[in-house]
């Protein structure tokens, strides 16, 4: 799954995972199989759930995330036409437990800290923004 999922993030893909009658799209969701009777994560799900954009104000250039460390990154190119925020889906059940902390580079975050939804506008002029994701310890 984590080779599959990285390689769909290195083609900007979307994509969704099924198992039995339990579809997800890319979505915080607890399907049965994921946890275990004591309610820790399986594998599958933290190779499935994972941060990824929503929405970008600009075109994507590349994004990642690594499912071993919980690091998201993403850097897209702003397009000044566009109003509307870029919006990164932080799967905070499953990675970031302890919270996360956001750096952007060329923006800045407009959401409230630990928001299940960072929540980015680009700062004027720039020629890319750069948003990165890592987890509380």
């Amino acid at each position: 799954m984590e080779r599959l999922t990285a390689n769909a993030d290195n083609l900007l893909l979307g994509w969704t995972y099924g198992r039995g009658s339990t579809t997800t799209t890319r979505r915080e969701v607890r399907p049965k199989h994921w946890y275990s009777r004591t309610a820790n994560c399986l594998p599958a799900s933290r190779s499935v759930s994972r941060a990824y954009p929503q929405a970008v104000s600009g075109t994507p250039i590349s994004f990642s995330f690594d499912p071993a460390s919980a690091h998201f990154h993403m850097l897209y190119v702003p397009n000044p036409k566009v109003t509307a925020p870029t919006v990164i889906f932080v799967p905070l059940s499953v990675h970031y437990r302890n919270g996360y902390r956001a750096s952007v580079i060329g923006g800045m975050v407009l959401s409230h800290p630990d928001a299940t939804h960072l929540v980015v506008a680009n700062d004027q002029g720039v020629s890319s923004v750069s948003v990165s994701i890592t987890p509380v310890p």
